[in-house]
């Protein structure tokens, strides 16, 4: 059985929230100072009201583990 990648929400609720699994909303973007580059950051916010502020590259990583289909040894 293979997962199919959930619809994507209305309105730009695009990503899961990482404490609940509700749709969250970019709210803000902006660059932190890190070692050796700055580093983009992004403040989500979810339908529920939990809030995170975390890297932006942690948003396409976790969308592209949901696009990619899951693999099933059933059947080999």
């Amino acid at each position: 059985m293979s997962r199919q990648p959930k619809p994507k929400a209305a309105s730009g609720f695009d990503h899961d929230c990482p404490s609940c699994g509700a749709p969250t909303q970019v709210i803000d973007r902006f660059t932190l100072g890190g070692v050796p580059d700055p580093v983009e950051h992004v403040k989500v916010r979810c339908v529920i009201g939990h809030w995170f502020t975390i890297p932006a590259d942690w948003l396409s990583e976790a969308a592209a583990a949901v696009e990619q289909p899951a693999t099933s040894s059933a059947g080999r």
